[in-house]
């Protein structure tokens, strides 16, 4: 299993929630294996209902064995989700007008279930190609979607992605590469509950200096594009580009302190200055001071803080304040560990780019491998979420208090891994959120959910 680790781990679909804490593993037997199952199997069918699979990681080693350098896999997820579109606890639940095109906001369509069963399986491989001291990664993963009751939900998702590792000189390292990616997009943050499907494309690239074994400077950008297939959501597609800068110092005891700086510039091609709260282009500056610390041999610290400025062609929407992410994870047995972390950043919804808040919240990760072969963990989060001038109508008059959301969430999770080439897993989540203020009705944002997923997994 330890031949797929970085290949499960994910990337970028998960930002959408706020600043996921740090992951803890323990280097005996197979945990760190199991533990990077978990990560995989909880981002791939927990996100959002139909959702496909998370971008992989591209592996930053070559692997032992010869046979790891292509690896097909297969697996089947099947799901029970009580709350599908998201739907507020509160009656009317249909909305008769949510297919005639006339209706602004809708809760369920006609014929629509609120619970459904979802199966979703996958097939995808790696391909690793070596070539002097550079390496090219190739990720390929599709899935059929499928809900039992929900059929108009039913989907094809996929995600491909490549990367090129560049070494040269004994100073010099960079990255390059490009993803591709479509899934279905979450119905918690807007008002219809069509089927609409999120395709992603994004190119990165950095390089980086070595100055001594010590010290290393880090420079590169990415340019991403988030686009609807649903034509009352296309207001939401975005263009971001950004660039960033990082130094950081290592000391000869593993720890790290470092500086970093970003700039994002973003752009909503399908929404016109008058719509939309009223701007059509963005910009961020945040920067950070960065530091991960070793208090012992069982505790360790990390952490940012910083500052970020957020503008808009449309000034009157301008914000700016401090963000920090500061963890500790404490590993007191061989078996078992327990990350918390507490955070305070400006958040966005993948599917709805042009909504920001501000978010604060806590989360507590416990983990514990009763077996080599088993992995027990659980997840609990709970945040607030802020949005400034969401009281302010589009004549920039203020008629309700700024909106203000509070979100729970919890999940546990136990895999097992009977042989190398087998993982079953068993995942419960339930989440809650309340809303209340803000120029649109907040009972469309107050519901609530729970889903179990039965996960099982072959790879060659």
């Amino acid at each position: 299993m330890a031949k797929l680790r970085d290949l499960m781990l994910g990337q970028g679909v998960l930002r959408e929630t706020a600043d996921a804490a740090v992951k803890t593993g323990r280097q005996r037997g197979s945990a760190p294996r199991l533990h990077a199952l978990l990560l995989w199997v909880t981002a791939l069918t927990l996100v959002s209902p139909g959702v496909s699979a998370v971008p992989p990681k591209t592996l930053t080693k070559l692997p032992n064995n010869l046979n790891e350098y292509f690896q097909p896999f297969i697996w089947n997820t099947f799901s029970y989700d009580s709350n599908i579109y998201r739907a507020p606890n509160d009656p009317p639940i249909v909305d008769p007008n949510c297919d005639r095109g006339g209706a602004t906001a809708c809760y369920l369509p006609p014929g629509a279930s609120k619970s459904d069963f979802i199966n979703q399986l996958s097939i995808g491989s790696k391909i690793l190609v070596p070539f002097s001291r550079q390496l090219w990664t190739l990720n390929l993963l599709g899935a059929n979607n499928s809900f039992v009751r929900n059929s108009s939900l039913d989907n094809l998702s996929w995600d491909t992605s490549t990367a090129f590792d560049l070494e040269w000189a004994d100073s010099w390292s960079g990255k390059v590469g490009a993803r591709y990616a479509r899934q279905l997009g979450g119905f918690g943050n807007f008002r219809f509950p069509g089927k609409d499907l999120l395709t992603f494309i994004n190119y990165f690239g950095n390089v980086t200096y070595r100055i001594s074994p010590r010290l290393r400077v880090t420079a590169g950008g990415d340019w991403n594009e988030v686009t609807h297939s649903l034509q009352r959501r296309q207001n939401q597609d975005v263009e971001n580009t950004t660039a960033r800068i990082e130094t950081v110092y290592a000391t000869p005891l593993g720890n790290s302190f470092g500086l970093e700086y970003t700039r994002l510039e973003g752009k909503y091609p399908g929404r016109g200055a008058e719509v939309a709260n009223g701007f059509t282009r963005t910009s961020q500056d945040k920067p950070l001071l960065v530091t991960r610390y070793r208090i012992s041999e069982k505790l360790t610290f990390d952490g940012n803080v910083g500052y970020l400025w957020r503008n808009f062609d449309n000034a009157d929407r301008d914000f700016s304040g401090e963000v920090w992410r500061l963890g500790m994870t404490w590993l007191p047995t061989i078996k078992t560990g327990l990350t918390v972390a507490g955070y305070h950043t400006l958040g966005t919804y993948f599917e709805e780019q042009g909504l920001f808040y501000m978010a604060e919240g806590v989360l507590i990760e416990p983990s514990w491998y009763p077996t080599d072969k088993t992995l027990i963990s659980a997840t609990l989060n709970y945040e607030t979420r802020d949005y400034p001038r969401s009281g302010i109508n589009r004549q920039n008059e203020v008629v309700a208090p700024d909106r203000h959301d509070n979100a729970f969430s919890a999940r546990v999770a136990a895999t097992y891994t009977p042989v190398d080439y087998a993982d079953f897993s068993l995942i419960y989540e339930y989440g809650r959120r309340g809303a209340n203020g803000g120029i649109i009705d907040s009972q469309f944002f107050q519901y609530n959910f729970d889903s179990i997923s039965a996960i099982g997994r072959l790879y060659f």
